[in-house]
């Protein structure tokens, strides 16, 4: 499914040993990508502004490796599909993944994997911000030049 990869390190600092954990970031088209949330569209149009601006992609998408469920990126997702890049940089995890921690933003309905990911598969999109995917090691930064992601 995916064109290109890229594996980058990415070291915990903080801990009594420092630990080398790596997440693999790879090329997907951002039409491959399942949204499970509603996003803002206001919010959609500011991050096209910066993200031209800086003319650079500094954040991979996060998906589920067996659906390309976005789990962290929608707002990022819909930026590439309005400027039609061909392809942007995702990490794909498993719910499983014990990096992946899987809360709500506000007190209320928390939403399981197979809640997440049936939204993405069928279609019927989740309320905007009603799942947070946080990780235990944070995504690598990046400085992708927005041209490398047009072919």
């Amino acid at each position: 499914m995916h064109s290109d990869s890229l594996k980058l390190p990415h070291k915990i600092v903080g801990e009594e040993n420092i630990s080398h954990l790596d997440y693999s970031v790879e090329y997907e088209p951002p039409g491959t990508l399942l949204p499970t949330e509603r996003h803002d569209t206001l919010r959609v149009e500011k991050l096209i502004d910066r993200v031209k601006k800086m003319g650079v992609w500094t954040t991979p998408i996060l998906v589920d490796q067996n659906s390309l469920a976005i789990m962290d990126g929608h707002h990022r997702t819909a930026v590439a599909l309005k400027l039609n890049v061909k392809k942007v940089p995702v990490v794909k995890l498993s719910y499983g993944d014990p990096r992946v921690l899987l809360s709500g933003w506000e007190s209320g309905e928390i939403f399981s994997p197979e809640d997440i990911v049936a939204a993405a598969l069928s279609g019927v999109l989740l309320p905007l911000k009603s799942t947070k995917h946080d990780l235990a090691v944070p995504l690598p930064s990046l400085k992708i030049p927005l041209s490398d992601l047009f072919y």
